[in-house]
């Protein structure tokens, strides 16, 4: 049982149903039965890098465009060392990318480049699937 993921998911349908109440002006709706719906339609998730993936993301930082968003993912897994991309494959490494995107450590464009942010400086991210 994630306790973590109960209290957020508690508070978010808390605000969603005072705000709800509120614009509505609709005193009928049992709080009871929103508070037991709301949280059914979230799902909250708290991504973390292994140690491999910081370690990974940690070398990419340290390229300038990796940060200011020029690259695509074959041009940032073509940056990494020889040592590393012989150990790690360019699947693995898209797997990556899309771990430190929903970790809010990369952003992706709509066409394809990638833009990292260090470890210290993750954004929140709300994705809706």
């Amino acid at each position: 049982m994630n306790l973590r993921r109960g209290a957020v998911q508690t508070i978010i349908a808390g605000a969603l149903i005072a705000g709800l109440l509120a614009v509505l002006g609709a005193t009928q709706i049992p709080a009871a039965l929103a508070t037991a719906v709301v949280p059914l339609l979230f799902d909250i998730q708290h991504v973390t890098l292994t140690p491999g993936q910081q370690y990974l993301l940690t070398e990419l930082a340290g390229h300038k465009e990796a940060l200011d968003g020029s690259r695509t993912p074959r041009e940032l897994y073509d940056q990494l060392s020889d040592d590393v991309r012989s150990q790690l494959s360019f699947i693995d490494f898209t797997d990556f990318l899309d771990t430190c995107r929903r970790a809010g450590l990369a952003d992706t464009s709509s066409d394809g480049i990638v833009t990292i942010r260090p470890a210290g400086q993750a954004c929140f991210r709300i994705t809706f699937v």
